[in-house]
């Protein structure tokens, strides 16, 4: 099937999907085109396209693992200063961090046990937060690192 979910409203795409999985869950395969990252994250395979050539082959966790994209940690706070950055850049992954228009990104392996950390530091030095988003690494990450990309962000 190549795009099928093209022009689909959200309701119609999950049954489209549901269905896709009853199908494949009684041995049937199913090959799916798209360049639509999200659509490939549930494919028990993906295999990277970049100019008719495949770039990266594997089920979705392992070409994620395997890309060395760290987990994305944004946090948005009331104000911004040297010691909230200091204190968010110890709990960052090689003490990278990124300031945001409305915050700080850091990096990191497991944003479940970071995040824990970052509150308690952030409200130790009276920082009030006003958003904590844990995101990882998707498909088009993977994409954009392999092909060496920029990512337009």
């Amino acid at each position: 099937m190549d795009e099928p979910t093209t022009g689909l409203d959200p309701s119609a795409r999950r049954n489209f999907f549901g269905l896709l999985k009853d199908i494949n869950d009684e041995g049937t395969a199913i090959l799916l085109i798209t360049h639509i990252g999200e659509d490939a994250e549930s494919a028990s395979r993906v295999g990277l396209i970049d100019n008719g050539m495949i770039v990266a082959e594997g089920e979705p966790g392992e070409l994620k693992k395997k890309s060395g994209l760290k987990n994305v940690v944004n946090v948005e706070t009331m104000a911004k200063s040297a010691r909230i950055a200091d204190a968010l850049r110890r709990l960052s992954e090689e003490e990278k961090l990124l300031e945001t228009p409305d915050g700080y990104r850091i990096y990191c392996e497991h944003p479940e046990v970071t995040i824990p950390l970052m509150v308690r530091a952030l409200d130790e030095i009276g920082c009030k937060i006003t958003r904590i988003e844990a995101t990882r690494p998707s498909l088009e990450d993977v994409f954009f690192e392999l092909t060496e990309r920029p990512l337009g962000r």
